[in-house]
């Protein structure tokens, strides 16, 4: 039952990160810009409760940012994911059973973005994190103010660099990645993520499992940006 909820839980929050940094944000009033992906290729390391990877099956994420004036804009960002339905040999009252579940995971964030400079961004915001399984494992969710910055590096008329250090209590998220702007209303966003969940709970009643476990995700994400 340990490895069931480890690799249900495991793969959950990076699957559903979407970017911070990307200069695709337009600081004008009224701009609404809108970006949509996923992730790719994630790889997923679990500390305290186990130490197990686990697949996702399938994932979404977007970003929708509305300038207010030059300075500030509002971003709101949501992710969803479902992992790969996971099956183990359970012990329930002395009779072992197979159990096959799968967990999915629903990721908002809140954030407010005020521009320094033309490449650099300061972000403050709340995300709110659940997680959902099959019915043998309690829903969890975690409720965090973060804070962080944004920067962007133009390279030529096409292309920009862009990086994002991000954190609150028992969160982070570091990432860097490239925008392409494809024409003047489309960009690709590409970029490699690292984020740390610390201390998300992992209950099982019926196995009498109450426990915790801290996840760091890497993978690379890829967003699609348009210009409303």
């Amino acid at each position: 039952m340990r490895k069931l909820a480890a690799s249900l839980t495991l793969g959950l929050v990076l699957s559903t990160a979407t970017t911070f940094a990307s200069p695709s944000a337009q600081f004008e009033e009224g701009a609404v810009v809108l970006e949509v992906g996923s992730a790719l290729g994630s790889e997923v390391s679990g500390k305290g409760f186990a130490n197990l990877e686990v697949d996702g099956k399938s994932g979404f994420k977007s970003n929708l940012t509305v300038g207010l004036n030059d300075r500030f804009a509002f971003q709101y960002r949501y992710g969803q994911f479902k992992s790969k339905d996971a099956t183990v040999e359970v012990s329930w009252g002395g009779t072992i059973s197979p159990l096959t579940t799968y967990a999915a995971d629903k990721l908002q964030d809140f954030n407010l973005l005020y521009k320094i400079t033309p490449n650099l961004n300061l972000v403050a915001g709340y995300e709110y994190d659940k997680v959902t399984y099959g019915k043998y494992v309690q829903d969890a969710s975690k409720s965090v103010l973060h804070a962080g910055i944004a920067a962007n590096y133009p390279v030529s008329d096409k292309a920009s660099l862009f990086a994002t250090l991000v954190g609150g209590k028992d969160v982070s998220l570091i990432e860097a990645g490239v925008s392409y702007k494809m024409s003047d209303i489309t960009a690709l966003n590409v970029c490699y993520a690292e984020r740390k969940v610390n201390d998300m709970d992992v209950k099982i009643p019926d196995a009498g499992i109450n426990s915790a476990a801290d996840y760091t995700m890497t993978g690379v994400t890829f967003m699609l940006a348009f210009k409303m």
